[in-house]
């Protein structure tokens, strides 16, 4: 492998991990791609997980306008036997390969001469997608092309585990806000809610210690308490169930 190769390997940390923006990393290290290796465009698959489909996450090169964010079954192509065998394959002629997926071709206008597709796998087992480099603009892709693109795949394959794990985190953490925002607004909620019964029961506490309530008005105050303890209890049992905060459907009836 030649010194400039070696040079973009060794800095390859670095230049990844200098932005945690996934479509960032993504469109960088595909441009890198297809400079280095010369070729007209290069493309990054990512598995969905539940629908068993491959992403064209990204791309660069002439194809990149009509693919973005279609979407092929996981088995399909040589980009799906990649994936399923977790082995890296150069094809210099894609028409005499019968994995080759020619759909993708129609749908974009692209015409794939020749390929190479490398798997991405995270903590070596989990199987990510798989990039794919197409079309040498002279001659054909050699074993060194290859192995420059497994090498560099390795380290494609942490960077995007990393920046998806950064935006999980970052999810999680606006969750978090917003969850404590409405614990926030329910305790604000609580006391202004429980001061109307707590003065009701208060004030009528204190006019029946002064002894100025009479005969006449004495079942006027006990049914004012008894208003304001049965809106209290109404209360507590509208606010018990905490999930009610989490979920955002606390709703305190007046």
């Amino acid at each position: 492998m030649d010194t400039e190769r070696l040079e973009l390997l060794a800095n390859l940390p670095l230049l990844l991990n200098s932005s945690l923006d996934l479509k960032r990393v993504m469109k960088v290290s595909l441009e890198y791609l297809k400079t280095t290796l010369a070729a007209d465009a290069s493309t990054i698959f990512l598995l969905d997980e539940k629908s068993q489909e491959l992403v064209f996450w990204a791309m660069s090169g002439d194809a990149s306008g009509n693919l973005a964010n279609r979407r092929i079954p996981a088995n399909r192509g040589i980009v799906g036997w990649v994936l399923a065998n977790q082995k890296s394959e150069l094809i210099n002629e894609t028409t005499g390969d019968p994995r080759f997926f020619g759909e993708v071709d129609k749908q974009s206008g692209f015409c794939t001469r020749n390929m190479i597709c490398v798997p991405l796998t995270a903590a070596g087992t989990r199987k990510i997608g798989a990039v794919q480099i197409l079309n040498k603009l002279q001659g054909q892709f050699s074993t060194e092309d290859l192995e420059f693109t497994e090498r560099f795949s390795h380290q494609l394959a942490l960077t995007i585990e990393n920046a998806r794990l950064f935006e999980s985190l970052k999810e999680k953490t606006q969750k978090l806000a917003t969850l404590d925002r409405r614990r926030s607004e329910m305790i604000s909620i609580i006391s202004h809610e429980f001061r109307t019964p707590c003065g009701l029961i208060q004030t009528s506490v204190d006019l029946l210690s002064s002894g100025a309530v009479n005969t006449d008005t004495v079942h006027e105050v006990y049914s004012i308490l008894l208003t304001g303890a049965e809106r209290i209890t109404r209360l507590v049992e509208q606010i018990k169930n905490i999930s009610m905060v989490s979920d955002g459907r606390l709703h305190i009836r007046q």
